[in-house]
């Protein structure tokens, strides 16, 4: 039994525009962490679509292990191509070997689902966000037919893999399937915070779900206890570049933000619920802030083996809230308790750990995890 994996992972080069910094991470945490040599990885390569870029061609290219899907860049036809190109690598995986596809819109799951039926092949989605139309995404004929198409599908692969818990319960309860939120690729130790002005950072999408508006809001109103720094790219872009309060670092290469975030005593993860219905996302950054040995402060999130509050300061998605949670930190800089227990927890998260619990789930078979 050989192992084949279909995603975004193995590409030269990315528009981050059009591809999350985000799942590139986590493909490679899989992809290089898997206990053995996947036999061939196909790589859809992310490109925003024509006129949005100036590519009206992506081509197949060839490496040893890494094969780059062909596809029109073209609007209507860059499913449609893709579908294709998917279809037809697809049907040359052998019966019993497994196929693990990254998320499922691109490349298409229905390729895949569609040669499944031919050669007899295992198919495993790796399921780290699904949008819903309307709420993450915008409620698009196209959106609606993803949607509905992995609603459809999944249930009818062989096993999965999930960022939370709320997508087996709503898509395939009757799956064997594993719960894994992400993973890191360093630890590092707690750190105190020092008295004084204590800085507060964010990283990733500057949008709306990731309580962009809620960050920015706080730190208008708390600057004279705070120094807020702000790094990503997204809609709400211009107003974080415009507000005096914020230092806008911009889009920084990975490395780069693992150094900025470092630097700072509090890190924020927020995600909305109470306004944009976010239950099919789990926010990787917080396995990246824990693993970093910062104060974290974080909306409610549905983490498994462990309670939330134990490892980090929960607030309610709302700028009131996450004001007054700074205000409780500022009042008490001990930290200690909560950044400790947020090491322990973390420990075996790393993404060497957490492909082989995948790897030793799908030789498993038949366990739900």
């Amino acid at each position: 039994m050989k192992y084949y994996y279909f995603g975004t992972y193995g590409c030269e080069s990315f528009d981050p525009t059009a591809s999350s910094v985000a799942g590139q991470i986590a493909q490679e945490g899989l992809v290089r962490n898997w206990p053995e040599s996947f036999e061939k990885i196909y790589c859809y390569v992310p490109n925003r679509i024509f006129p949005f870029s100036k590519k009206l061609l992506q081509l197949q290219r060839n490496s040893q292990s890494i094969t780059s899907l062909f596809y029109l860049n073209i609007p209507f036809l860059k499913y449609f191509s893709l579908f294709i190109s998917t279809l037809l690598k697809s049907l040359m995986i052998k019966e019993n070997d497994k196929v693990i596809i990254y998320n499922c819109y691109y490349p298409p799951l229905l390729a895949v689902c569609l040669a499944r039926k031919i050669k007899k092949f295992k198919v495993v989605p790796v399921l780290y966000d699904i949008h819903i139309p309307g709420e993450t995404v915008r409620n698009s004929f196209f959106e609606r037919l993803q949607y509905n198409l992995i609603k459809n599908l999944v249930p009818k692969c062989d096993s999965v893999v999930s960022i939370n818990r709320k997508v087996i319960e709503d898509f395939c309860p009757k799956l064997p399937h594993l719960i894994v939120h992400g993973g890191v690729n360093n630890l590092f130790a707690p750190t105190a915070i020092k008295a004084g002005r204590i800085k507060v950072g964010f990283a990733g999408r500057l949008d709306k779900d990731n309580g962009i508006l809620e960050l920015t809001k706080v730190a208008k109103s708390h600057c004279s206890n705070f120094d807020f720094f702000i790094a990503g790219d997204g809609a709400y872009k211009e107003l974080v570049e415009s507000t005096s309060e914020i230092t806008f670092l911009g889009s920084l290469e990975h490395s780069k933000c693992i150094e900025f975030l470092k630097s700072m005593d509090v890190l924020v993860c927020l995600r909305l619920k109470s306004e944009i219905d976010t239950s099919y996302f789990f926010p990787s950054k917080l396995y990246e802030y824990l693993s970093l040995g910062k104060m974290v402060i974080t909306t409610d999130l549905p983490i498994e083996g462990v309670e939330l509050s134990s490892i980090a300061l929960v607030i309610d998605d709302n700028s009131d809230s996450l004001a007054a949670g700074l205000e409780s930190i500022r009042s008490n800089l001990d930290t200690t308790l909560l950044t400790k227990a947020a090491n322990t927890y973390i420990q075996d998260k790393t993404w060497f750990n957490q492909a082989q619990r995948i790897y030793d789930f799908l030789e498993r078979k038949d366990e739900k995890i």
